[in-house]
């Protein structure tokens, strides 16, 4: 089971959605959604630090499942580094 969380959520909000929906236990990741809509994304190191589980994929837009891409660690850095997503690599 994947845990869906939006990267535009408020540090409280995702750290009650994890709370919440991490108690089952079989929670093994997270889907980061939104990228599309935020500026920096250092809040996808917080999701995964606060669940305690890996990012394993990331939406960036409204078309599943062009704007569908694993999280990859490189693809990640890069992205953070960047401060957005490179949809073409």
């Amino acid at each position: 089971m994947f845990l869906v969380l939006s990267v535009t959520s408020t540090h409280n909000a995702l750290r009650t959605a994890v709370r919440e929906f991490s108690l089952s236990g079989r929670v093994r990741g997270l889907i980061a959604t939104k990228l599309d809509e935020v500026d920096r994304l250092g809040r996808l190191l917080a999701m995964s630090e606060l669940a305690d589980r890996p990012l394993a994929w990331l939406t960036f837009g409204q078309n599943v499942p062009e704007d569908l891409a694993p999280a990859e660690a490189e693809r990640l850095a890069r992205a953070i580094m960047l401060g957005r997503f490179p949809r073409d690599s």
